[in-house]
């Protein structure tokens, strides 16, 4: 695609994945130390600059069955070496936690490891919906607190 590039961070399983077109103007950067792929999870890390500031895009993809301990391991990792250097975080992906089954300990246990690092959600509604069913599976969380944001979803 012209004037963007591609990032991508390959799954070590048969299916999975994560990647992101970003517009070469906003100058992104790979921060390979950050991203990984181990069983069950892949996770992007990208520096931009927008506005005169340096912003951290996160593009995670959670296997359904990966082992949550690993994966909030991981992330608690990443998470703590991005707000000790006081950056904004944008992370989005398929975590595969639904954020509607709050009685659920992967809801419960998710859910105060973003609070620690005082991330919000930008969506607040069901991301996958059917006539049966709707599930809240997919995420956007930001820490910044300085920009209005306008967020929704195209349904």
């Amino acid at each position: 695609m012209h004037g963007y590039t591609f990032f991508h961070c390959d799954s070590t399983t048969k299916a999975g994945g994560v990647g992101a077109y970003i517009k070469n103007t906003i100058d992104p950067k790979h921060i390979q130390e950050l991203s990984k792929s181990f069983d069950g999870c892949e996770s992007l890390w990208i520096e931009v600059g927008l506005n005169k500031e340096n912003v951290i895009v996160g593009v995670v993809y959670r296997h359904p069955h990966n082992d949550m301990n690993v994966f909030q391991e991981s992330i608690m990792q990443t998470l703590h070496t991005l707000t000790v250097n006081k950056k904004n975080i944008y992370v989005m992906g398929n975590f595969n936690i639904d954020l509607l089954k709050s009685s659920n300990n992967h809801f419960l246990d998710f859910a105060n490891l973003t609070n620690c690092f005082r991330l919000r959600n930008l969506i607040n509604k069901p991301t996958r919906v059917t006539k049966e069913t709707h599930t809240f599976l997919d995420h956007i969380k930001t820490n910044d607190s300085k920009h209005r944001m306008n967020s929704g979803m195209c349904l």
